[in-house]
């Protein structure tokens, strides 16, 4: 296929069923950056993609750049490709699709990295539980692997997201805008064009506390006066609406819990002074 690289049948074959989102030179350069990824055993950035296919010395970095910045080539519809191609080969043929919605914050440096700021980082290692970095929403499929003891998540789509400002979007060749909108109408879009790419399949939309919105939470539910659900794209119900939200603390006295009997305060010792008795 490529004639720098050599890549196993089963490996060419899968990525095979991706061609149609690139074109021919771009293809061969994606073909090599895949196996660079799966090859890499330290940071898998641009250069070291290189380095794992061996191909440092091949090929101009340029290329890989180009491929990155101005390539012909389109990352929502390659993630829409890789999702049929999970589903059809992980999925059964009328099962439900299970799909993961979360945001990581990515730490990144520099000022001039597009899309980041200082925001809220679960995983930071600081007490303040902030970095700085760039924040991408992402859609995985979770799947059931024969070789694994529990389910695991494979992403599929991730659009990047600016605090403050919205998701931006890709828009024409090396062009992205941004969209006002909140992480859960950014998650709600992706979910939604998942939906379109699998038609005639039930999805099945599950995320933390976080993105229980109204763009998520309201697009399964019954219509007004009617039985069924609304038509969509595949879209089903959630099983359980979360529950009201309460606060952590009771604000009334009343209903807070009794607290423990107090313990009484030991007796100060080894003062050196002895307690006079009592007289008599």
């Amino acid at each position: 296929m490529l004639p720098d690289v050599t890549l196993p049948a089963s490996l060419a074959g899968l990525l095979w069923v991706l061609r149609p989102v690139f074109t021919a030179p771009s293809f061969g350069t994606f073909c090599g950056l895949v196996a660079g990824l799966a090859g890499q055993v330290r940071r898998r950035t641009v250069c070291g993609m290189l380095l794992g296919a061996c191909l440092g010395r091949v090929w101009p970095h340029d290329r890989a750049h180009y491929f990155f910045a101005r390539a012909a080539w389109d990352l929502d519809e390659l993630g829409l490709a890789v999702a049929r191609l999970v589903v059809g080969l992980l999925v059964p043929v009328g099962a439900a699709v299970t799909v993961a919605v979360d945001d990581s914050v990515f730490r990144r440096a520099g000022r001039k990295v597009f899309g980041a700021c200082w925001q809220h980082d679960a995983s930071a290692p600081a007490r303040s539980k902030t970095s700085f970095g760039t924040c991408f929403v992402t859609v995985g499929i979770v799947v059931a692997l024969p070789w694994c003891t529990r389910p695991v998540c494979l992403p599929v789509l991730a659009r990047l997201y600016v605090p403050g400002k919205g998701e931006a979007r890709p828009a024409g060749r090396a062009r992205t805008v941004v969209v006002p909108g909140s992480k859960i109408a950014c998650a709600a879009g992706l979910v939604t064009a998942l939906a379109a790419a699998l038609p005639g399949r039930v999805i099945h939309v599950v995320g933390d506390a976080a993105y229980h919105g109204p763009a998520l939470r309201h697009r399964g539910r019954p219509a007004p006066g009617a039985g069924r659900h609304p038509r969509g794209p595949g879209w089903a119900p959630p099983h359980r609406w979360p529950p009201p939200h309460t606060s952590p603390r009771p604000r009334c006295a009343s209903t807070a819990a009794p607290r423990p009997p107090a313990w009484p305060r030991p007796a100060a010792c080894g003062t050196g002074r002895s307690t006079p008795g009592p007289s008599g």
